[in-house]
């Protein structure tokens, strides 16, 4: 059963998570996360809300892959 198992994906996913937490111990992260403007909680501003979450989460998970990404 094992022999079966496709070991490279492991391996990249393993990478993936590693590369991860590397950027976030750098800082890279939190300094990005510095440069996105915060979510207003007034429901006027829903749709700028929205657009900026879905923005930094698009744009950071095709960088970091949507796996490690989710676990930051």
């Amino acid at each position: 059963m094992l022999y079966n198992l496709d070991y490279s994906i492991l391996v990249f996913f393993a990478a993936m998570f590693v590369f991860t937490a590397a950027l976030w111990i750098s800082g890279l992260i939190p300094d990005i996360m510095s440069k996105v403007p915060n979510p207003v909680p007034d429901h006027n501003h829903t749709i700028r809300n929205n657009a900026i979450i879905s923005i930094v989460s698009l744009t950071l998970s095709q960088i970091l892959s949507n796996v490690p990404f989710v676990s930051l």
